[in-house]
Formats: structure tokens, sequence, C-alpha cells
């Protein structure tokens, strides 16, 4: 059977997208049936690097590939992500409706595979799911239960939507050799905890709380003086634009008083397994993003989760995972409090994530549900 995956997030420099991309690998070479299956991507060349079991082709522009992707296709999928979503305006819903319009026109099966859904901050945005997408998606394998709910409540029929996980729970716990000899390379060592933090400083987090930056420096401060901490930051989003991960993590270390004794991972793409053994072997994370907290949850390392998003939130209640913040409440009371009660509890936090991530990776293999039924619609 072939298809094709026309919505280009891989290979664009965000290494939660090359995990869910690694771990959509695993569910087709695991599946019953030969499956050739042809991606859009914004950059092939680093895509066939990162995950080399598939065939590429550039997304924007005309190509020999992306026609011949299009020609040979008989059904279409969207994989991973958080596609149905409008706090960034009308991408990428737009896109969206735009590719099931032309699967429609083709008479290709189109379906949503391992995918996670936001609240939808404009009625614009659920009509144009109701209408333009919900008649033309033929199955949803989403996330989490919530994710579920909310493609209900914008006009999704049950019947077509399954709850499995993010396809990168699907990855096996990196070694920390790796990671031990990059941190030596940067001399990271001492007597207090080392913390990975991951930040990102996006307009819809500004306006909610706009002094965000100011209350992380402080947090961090507090947990070099009073802890002894390393704190070490990382990118998992490489891209050099203003407000990705990079900006955010140097907007935060200049205003602390004790930022010239913080880390600073480079600023390059890491492979999943890198980023993972470079979270294994510190001791405890906190970030804003989704699949940060996810990879600290795989290598059994406690974590501060910054609910920026519905879906920080969702991996949260589907993990049963106590510790995270809101934004708003994010401050040196709250963190100081939970910090101290993950310390004294660490081991079993540990032993907690460790269950939780075998029952999420066994969830996430529920994802071939949209395999099924979109080969069925094909005629395979």
């Amino acid at each position: 059977m072939r298809l094709s995956v026309p919505w280009g997030i891989f290979g664009y420099g965000n290494i939660g997208d090359e995990a869910m991309l690694k771990g959509f690998r695993h569910l087709v070479v695991g599946y019953p049936r030969k499956l050739d299956v042809q991606i859009a991507s914004q950059n092939p060349g680093h895509a066939t690097a990162v995950e080399p079991g598939f065939r590429y082709y550039k997304q924007n522009g005309i190509s020999f590939r992306k026609w011949w992707a299009a020609r040979r296709s008989r059904a279409q999928l969207i994989v991973g992500d958080t596609p149905i979503a409008d706090r960034l305006g009308r991408w990428p819903l737009e896109e969206l409706a735009h590719l099931a319009e032309d699967a429609s026109r083709k008479k290709q099966p189109l379906a949503f595979l391992g995918t996670g859904t936001e609240t939808l901050e404009h009625q614009v945005s659920e009509k144009l799911v109701r209408e333009r997408l919900a008649p033309r998606v033929v199955h949803w394998s989403v996330r989490s239960e919530r994710d579920k709910e909310r493609l209900l409540r914008y006009g999704i029929e049950a019947t077509r939507v399954n709850v499995a996980a993010d396809l990168a729970w699907l990855l096996e716990p990196a070694e920390k050799e790796f990671a031990k000899t990059e941190f030596e390379k940067k001399g990271i060592r001492g007597r207090g905890p080392t913390i990975g933090v991951n930040l990102i400083d996006e307009p819809y987090s500004r306006r909610e709380v706009p002094e965000l930056s100011k209350r992380v420096a402080e947090v961090l401060d507090f947990l070099v003086k009073e802890h002894e901490a390393r704190i070490v930051f990382f990118c998992n989003d490489v891209r050099e634009a203003e407000g990705f991960d990079k900006a955010a993590n140097q907007n935060v270390r200049i205003q602390m008083r004790h930022g010239e004794g913080t880390h600073a991972v480079e600023n390059r793409y890491w492979s999943p397994a890198q980023m993972m053994s470079m979270i294994g072997v510190c001791d405890y994370t906190m970030s804003m993003r989704y699949h940060f907290c996810l990879f600290s949850a795989v290598q059994g390392v406690p974590f501060l989760a910054m609910q920026r998003s519905d879906k920080v939130q969702d991996l949260c209640t589907q993990i049963d995972w106590q510790n995270g913040v809101r934004l708003k409440d994010f401050a040196v009371p709250l963190v100081a409090k939970l910090f101290s009660e993950m310390q004294r509890n660490k081991s079993e936090l540990t032993e907690s994530l460790n269950q939780q991530t075998a029952k999420m990776r066994e969830q996430a293999k529920l994802n071939v549900r949209a395999l099924d039924v979109v080969c069925a619609c094909a005629g395979g």
C-alpha cells in the first residue's frame, strides 16, 4: 500500500518532531502488511539523516518526487504534532484544510495519526474543522482522552476517533555514555543537582504572563543559591529565530544574578537519542515543551512541567504526574515547594515514570488503528 504524508513538519529543526518520525517508523515496520510511505519535509536531507527508513520530498515548490508521491499514493496521513490549534493564527488549520480538500478531490482517504489538539480560541477555527476537515478525514488516532473530547466538540464523530498516545513513546530510553562525554567536555560537574532547562518565548505565553522570563530567572537563581544546582540550558527546537529556545534561554540567563555559573548545550540538531541521553544524566528537568517533558519521562528523570498549553497539561494528566505548574502560578514559593518534594521522593517518582512509560509505549501502538482504517478505505 502506497501512502503519502503531505504535511511537511519533519526536518525543520524540532527534535520532538523527529522523535515522532522515528516512532512512526517503528509503527510502520511492525505493521502486518508492506507500506510504501513517502513524506513531505522542510528539509529532505535532514529528515533522511534522522530516519533513513522513509523516502522524502520537498513540501514547498515543484519537484518530480512530490508529483510522483501524489500520483502513486492511494491514501494520505497527517502524522504527529498538534495540528488542531489556532494560537499561531490561520496556520496550520488553513493549510490542513487545503490538504484535506486536495485528498478528497483525488479520492484518496485521509487519516490523522498520533496527533494532538488544543482548545481553539476562535469560532472561525471551529467552523473550519467542522466544515472542511471533519467530513474529509476518515479516522483520527489521538494522544489522549482530552484530545478526543476536543475533537468531539469540534464536530468529529466519536466512531472516527481512537485514543492512543504520542508516537515518541515508542522510543526506547537512551544510554548515558554519549551524554557523559558531552558534559565532561563542558565541565558540568559539582556537588548539587544538575537541572536541565528548556524554555520557549512565544507571544501567547507573554500575553498570559508578561513577566515570565523574570520569574524563571528568579526561580533558577533560587535553585543555584539554595541547592547549589547546576543549570544546563537545552534547545529542543534548534531554529535561531527570535522567540525560539535559544533566544528564550538567553533572555532568562542574562536576567539571572548567577547566570555566569550556568551552562548551555550547543544549539545544533541532536538526534532524539542524543538529546534523551543528555536529559538522562540530569537529576531533574524543567521545560515548557511537550516532548522535552516526554523525553524526561522516558529517561526516568523527574521533571517540572511548565504548563504553557493544553498538550503539556494533558501529558501530566495522562501519566498521573503532579509536578506541573501553570505559567501564571510559576514563581519561587511554589517551585521551591515542588522541587523539595521531588528531591524527597525522587526514587518513587523515577519508578512511577518507568511504569507510566511502559504503559504509554503500549498505548502508542494503538495508533495502528488509523493505518487499518485508511488502508481499508483505500481498498487495500
